[in-house]
């Protein structure tokens, strides 16, 4: 399950106009990086990894339905608004305070592939630099910010299968 991003709203900025902050993201065999160290798969729990794959699985549908999410959120990121200039009502997403370690405050006790998908999930939101509209839904801002990052997360857990 590939990620893409639809525009459909031409949320995208204009041509040229990127942030200097590249991110960099997981690749298709979602290797450790700066969201965390791979596990060994040998020590991670099968039916922990379907259980996550479902729940990730059941929120997509649910944002794509425009339904809220469901259960206890796994991880947090944290970040403030940033107005863009000459853009009223737009604005970008910055990690708090400026410039912070990453530390998606995961619970412990996790199954340690379950945990490093959630870092992953995470990940993408800590370095999410798409500008957002003030007067967007809930729903609509809910499934712009969410459903890339849990499509991410699936397919981090589908690589420990």
């Amino acid at each position: 399950m590939p990620l893409t991003f639809m525009d459909q709203a031409g949320l995208r900025g204009s041509p040229g106009q990127r942030d200097p902050f590249v991110p960099l993201m997981p690749g298709p065999d979602f290797d450790s990086g700066l969201w965390g160290t791979r596990p060994d798969q040998a020590c991670c729990d099968e039916k922990e990894i379907a259980r996550a794959i479902a729940s990730d699985e059941l929120q997509i549908g649910r944002l794509d339905r425009g339904e809220p999410l469901v259960g206890v959120p796994l991880g947090a990121t944290y970040a403030v608004p940033i107005p863009i200039a000459g853009r009223p009502g737009w604005y970008i997403e910055r990690p708090m305070p400026s410039d912070p370690p990453f530390d998606p405050n995961t619970p412990s006790g996790l199954d340690p592939c379950v945990e490093y998908c959630t870092r992953v999930h995470e990940w993408f939101h800590y370095v999410d630099r798409r500008p957002r509209f003030e007067g967007w839904a809930g729903s609509q801002y809910l499934r712009f910010v969410e459903r890339p990052a849990y499509v991410l997360g699936l397919e981090c857990l589908y690589s420990f299968r």
